[in-house]
């Protein structure tokens, strides 16, 4: 039975374990493509936490190929002396490199590369104001050549790999997918520019320089009711055909950026592990490693996957934005101090808007340098005030730092909105307690004081008399200023999911976005629920960062559940028998027992203000400065507790 600690070969690459971090756009090259130090710090962390090999991020092998403003790019001879280097980075630490190369096609816009983008076909415009061009034969044939220049490119740099970025909707998997190739030419057949691709690159690279091919082995268009590749397709075709064509491995992912982007990134609502059978599929077809990827959070699910054969390496992609330490944490055999990922997308939410990647649960991620951790001039006595993730932050940073903290939850547990949020019935959002329990565990190894129920006022405050207080007290339920808003009927959302009050069979979820993942649980448990959304958009819940890859399965999971939305409608009243809504200027009933009012929150600010002639030094984190996303609540909390 294998193992991931056990080595492995792609081609004549060997791998010192079957941990593998899969390609993972930063955007922290230069904007021209080139390597800077600020990519390079971020490698060296990842190869440090010990995989056996890095890929790469997708790196543009032209410049009309580009996808995001600060993207890698291996587009010309000049790139090589920074890859050199991003290289000779990885080698020290311990791992291999294989350079993932991949054209963006549609997934270009011009607002980047200054021209229109090209494609398989004119067909598979992703609405992003650059619909592409079809290419003609002979740019076919030039783009096979723009791929080999760089794949010599990644050779000369010292790569010991070249992936095929073959998936997510870039230009191979254009040409591959029947949903873009629609061609009378010869590359009409689907798998032929792929194939002269890698033939071109084997003859160029010669026999010892491996090729990793990385596919949407699933494209799932028949969420959208088109007709893409399939698993069977691609394990008893594709796949095969790429191994004789001199492929050395197959990197098994899923899915379409644009079209069908959850199943690309899966969120939270998907289970850990989702796409593993489809990495079975092909690796049953094959003779050559097969990389599987997607919702690998926790290290014991890495090695089952391996020591049962259904796939041959585990890659990384979100688990180690989540923890770079995560090999190594599950070499040592420390599974409760693995940062687990919690599926929320908020790193791909500010990739897409070409901003720095981050991280919601590790505020280090991208910024080493700058949340560096350092010993406390002076260990302090620090007060913090609220066990959500935000004060749990802020006490774990300021142990670290030497500091001799308390913390203070007025509830008999930690975590609030997020452990709230994690103990939705009948939704799958418990993940987000990953974030939760990780937390309880680091400040219990601190051994920082951790007092519950226990409500903090101005006069414990005195009595416990530290030199820093930091308040986390984060935010309730806002209540609207509605007719019958207090009747007996109605509950706040907060209260709801805290007490879970019997409702009856006919329910209102008043809040399109904060209200979606309740509507959704109690249509599950049978009841008939209409969800009202003031304005045209729903299903994006903000205490995580709203991203299409949550919104667009929660819609449809709403849907399946047959829960009734009312759009661009304002609550006016509500009444015993149900809620009175103004829609375009026409009053309409909608017919309930009980109403659920899910209208956001407003931050709790009774202490601060008690607090606001005090000399001590007063800190703020969370919702209580103001009520936005997990992400933010942390990534103030890690902040203060460096300044204390």
């Amino acid at each position: 039975m294998a193992s991931v600690w056990d080595p492995i070969k792609i081609g004549t690459m060997e791998l010192k374990n079957r941990f593998a971090v899969a390609p993972t756009v930063k955007n922290m090259a230069s904007e021209d493509g080139y390597v800077t130090a600020h990519l390079l710090k971020e490698y060296e962390v990842e190869a440090k936490g010990g995989p056996g090999l890095i890929t790469t991020e997708l790196a543009f092998p032209r410049e009309d190929g580009q996808v995001f403003r600060r993207q890698l790019g291996i587009h010309n001879d000049k790139a090589v002396a920074g890859l050199e280097e991003l290289v000779d980075t990885i080698h020290k630490n311990g791992a291999k490199a294989s350079c993932q190369i991949g054209f963006g096609g549609n997934l270009s816009v011009k607002e980047i590369i200054g021209t229109q983008p090209l494609g398989a076909s004119s067909k598979g415009d992703l609405g992003w104001g650059s619909p592409p061009r079809g290419m003609t034969t002979e740019e076919v044939e030039e783009m096979v050549q723009v791929y080999v220049r760089a794949a010599v490119r990644a050779k000369t740099a010292g790569y010991d790999a070249v992936t095929l970025h073959g998936c997510h909707g870039s230009l191979l998997i254009q040409f591959m997918s029947p949903y873009n190739n629609d061609r009378d030419d010869r590359y009409g057949d689907r798998y032929l520019f792929a194939i002269e691709c890698v033939q071109a690159i084997r003859k160029a690279v010669g026999p010892d320089f491996p090729i990793i091919y990385r596919i949407s082995s699933d494209e799932f268009m028949e969420d959208i009711g088109e007709t893409g590749v399939t698993i069977d397709e691609t394990a008893n075709v594709i796949a095969p055909k790429l191994i004789e064509a001199g492929v050395d491995g197959i990197d098994a992912s899923a899915g379409r950026i644009g079209i069908t982007p959850d199943h690309s990134f899966p969120p939270l609502y998907d289970p850990p592990g989702v796409n593993v059978r489809l990495a079975t599929a092909v690796k049953q077809k094959v003779q050559a490693p097969v990389i599987c990827v997607g919702r690998i959070n926790e290290p014991r699910l890495a090695f089952k996957i391996v020591e049962k054969g259904q796939a041959d390496i585990v890659a990384l992609c979100r688990p180690v934005i989540a923890d770079p330490d995560y090999v190594v944490k599950a070499k040592e055999g420390r599974f409760e101090d693995v940062r687990k990922c919690i599926a929320c997308n908020y790193c791909l939410d500010l990739l897409f808007k070409n901003f720095v990647v981050r991280c919601a649960v590790n505020p280090e991620y991208g910024r080493q340098e700058k949340f560096a951790l350092t010993p406390a001039p002076r260990a302090k006595k620090v007060l913090v005030v609220g066990g959500g993730v935000g004060g749990m932050e802020t006490a774990r940073v300021a142990a670290l730092r030497g500091h001799r903290v308390t913390l203070v939850e007025k509830d008999s547990v930690l975590g609030g909105t997020v452990r709230i949020g994690g103990a939705i019935p009948n939704v799958p959002t418990g993940e987000l307690n990953n974030i939760v329990d990780w937390e309880i565990t680091q400040i219990r190894k601190l051994k920082v004081d951790v007092k519950l129920g226990t409500v903090v006022t101005k006069g414990l405050i005195d009595e416990l008399n530290p030199d820093t207080v930091v308040l986390a007290t984060g935010a309730s339920d806002l209540e609207p200023d509605v007719k019958g808003a207090r009747n007996a009927n109605v509950f706040k959302l907060t209260d709801y999911l805290r007490r879970r009050p019997a409702v009856g069979s006919k329910v209102v979820v008043v809040g399109g976005d904060e209200g979606a993942e309740t509507a959704l649980s109690l249509a599950r448990e049978g009841k008939k629920v209409t969800l009202v959304a003031e304005g045209d958009g729903y299903a994006s819940p903000s205490y995580i960062y709203p991203f299409a890859n949550r919104s667009m399965p929660l819609k449809g999971m709403l849907n399946k559940a047959g829960v009734e939305v009312v759009r661009k409608a304002k609550v006016v009243e509500i009444t015993e028998s149900g809620v009175k809504i103004d829609r375009g200027g026409k009053v309409e009933s909608l017919a309930a027992d009980s109403v659920i009012l899910a209208f956001g929150r407003r931050s709790n600010r009774g202490l601060q203000a008690e607090l606001s002639g005090t000399k001590r030094e007063l800190h703020e984190v969370g919702d209580c400065v103001e009520p936005r996303s997990l992400a933010h609540a942390i990534d103030q909390a890690a902040w203060v507790g460096r300044t204390i």
